[in-house]
């Protein structure tokens, strides 16, 4: 049977389980996940009117593990982003979690080259994260590397 707790924020509203079911105490089901990418998954939270998508591993990482502290990252121990099970979690600096995914692994860092279509001047990020911080989401990265394709900001993108 299932270990469940609060999420946090949403006490008595939604709770998480252990083996990273979310279910909502209103209804008593289990939520809906979405995957915002591959074998990546979250949940839609509801409070006071207002809708949050919250990132399943997260949840199931501060109620079962501890609070996450402001930019650690939450790994995935077996590599499988999808097994978000408290037991393959732990949360970790953005630096462990790539040497975990390197190392332990063997998963090779992408690099993003973007080229602005209209000068042709080129930037180079070390890797999709970065990329997706300086404005490029995922989908557009991926979109632009699979078609050839400019992004809607004028950039070519090449997963490298």
């Amino acid at each position: 049977m299932d270990d469940w707790k609060d999420v946090y924020g949403y006490e008595g509203m939604y709770q998480v389980s252990r083996d990273g079911l979310v279910r909502s105490l209103i209804t008593n089901k289990v939520l809906a996940r979405c995957e915002y990418q591959p074998r990546r998954f979250c949940v839609s939270l509801h409070k006071d009117g207002k809708g949050k998508t919250a990132r399943i591993h997260r949840l199931v990482a501060s109620a079962f593990i501890g609070e996450i502290p402001e930019g650690m990252d939450v790994n995935h121990i077996n590599g499988d982003s999808g097994d978000n099970r408290a037991s393959n979690l732990e949360i970790v600096t953005h630096s462990q979690n790539v040497i975990h995914r390197y190392y332990v692994l063997k998963q090779q860092v992408r690099e993003v080259l973007a080229t602005n279509a209209r000068s042709g001047e080129q930037t180079l990020f070390g890797s999709i994260k970065q990329a997706r911080r300086n404005g490029f989401s995922y989908k557009s990265i991926v979109r632009s590397h699979e078609t050839g394709l400019p992004t809607r900001s004028g950039f070519y993108l090449s997963i490298i």
